[in-house]
């Protein structure tokens, strides 16, 4: 049932903004598993990177745009899981005016709120294609990448924790 999805359409399909859409592109008859395997735990690793000491809204945000990177399929309706980080990138934009991030925010908004994926619907061929047919997964990956995340307040990060702190802090908070 994962590996099919005739049901609801090809993975190669340009509506399907993940990246093993992106793989399913690159070779609609036999779309590597095992790439998009590696390019999977990439994306977990970068993310785990990522959120270890970030607050929780950018947590929670990050953890939007991975889900939508690294699931089979994500239709362009899945990505209102990108909303989160999008709002985190404007309110931090603003709060530390920053043109640079700002104009990535507004970049983002366009292009996700664009119909320029569907110029490739019936091909994806030489370069253009490949850049243009994936252009919200590339939003997704700049914003797993590269909206900031500030430090956490709360503590330290869950792996800095010694067994006897986790075990403090599991009974506190039962």
């Amino acid at each position: 049932m994962l590996w099919n999805t005739d049901r609801v359409g090809s993975l190669s399909y340009v509506s399907n903004q993940s990246l093993q859409g992106v793989m399913a592109r690159l070779d609609p008859v036999h779309p590597s598993t095992i790439t998009w395997l590696v390019l999977v735990l990439a994306t977990l690793a970068i993310w785990v990177w990522r959120v270890r000491y970030a607050d929780v809204r950018t947590g929670l945000a990050l953890t939007g745009v991975v889900g939508c990177l690294i699931s089979p399929v994500t239709w362009v309706h899945h990505l209102v899981w990108l909303l989160p980080a999008l709002i985190l990138l404007v309110d931090r934009a603003l709060a530390a005016r920053d043109r640079r991030l700002l104009a990535f925010a507004a970049l983002a908004y366009v292009i996700l709120t664009s119909r320029f994926v569907w110029m490739w619907e019936y091909g994806s061929s030489g370069v253009s294609g490949f850049l243009g047919s994936n252009m919200y997964v590339w939003v997704s990956l700049a914003l797993l990448l590269f909206l900031p995340t500030p430090e956490r307040t709360d503590g330290p990060p869950l792996t800095d924790w010694s067994s006897e702190e986790a075990e403090r802090r599991r009974i506190v908070s039962a």
